[in-house]
C-alpha cells in the first residue's frame, strides 16, 4: 500500500513554505543555508493565494538570475481555505545555484 504523507519525503523534492513577506534574495539565501546541514534538491515547490505576489515575484527572480526553470501550474481553489491557490515547480539547477550562493556569500560551509 502507498503512504499518503502530510509533508514531502522524497529526499529530492522540497517545499519552501511561508514566502509571503519576504524577498527573493531572502529566501534564496534561507534555502542556501539549509542545504548546509542537508543536500541539495532536484525540485523545489512554492505556492501562494491569489492575493499574494511573492510566488511570482520568487519565480521571476530565479528566471532572471538563471537558477533554472519554474513551472507554474494553473491555479486551483483551495477546498480547506476558499482561496485560489497559485504552485510552482522549480527544476533547480544546482551548478548554478552553488556559483550564485558563492556570489552572494551566503554561506561557510561546503555545498552552498
Amino acid at each position: 500500500m502507498s503512504h499518503i504523507n502530510d509533508g514531502v519525503e522524497c529526499c529530492g523534492i522540497k517545499e519552501i513554505d511561508r514566502i509571503s513577506g519576504y524577498l527573493p534574495d531572502r529566501i534564496l539565501k534561507d534555502i542556501c543555508q539549509d542545504w548546509f546541514d542537508d543536500t541539495p534538491r532536484a525540485f523545489l515547490i512554492f505556492s501562494c493565494t491569489n492575493t499574494e505576489k511573492a510566488g511570482k515575484r520568487l519565480a521571476n527572480y530565479i528566471k532572471r538570475n538563471d537558477l533554472g526553470v519554474t513551472h507554474r501550474m494553473r491555479p486551483r481553489l483551495n477546498p480547506n481555505s476558499g482561496n485560489i491557490l497559485h504552485m510552482w515547480v522549480w527544476s533547480v539547477n544546482n551548478r548554478k545555484f552553488k556559483k550564485f550562493g558563492k556570489k552572494k556569500n551566503w554561506y561557510q560551509k561546503e555545498w552552498c
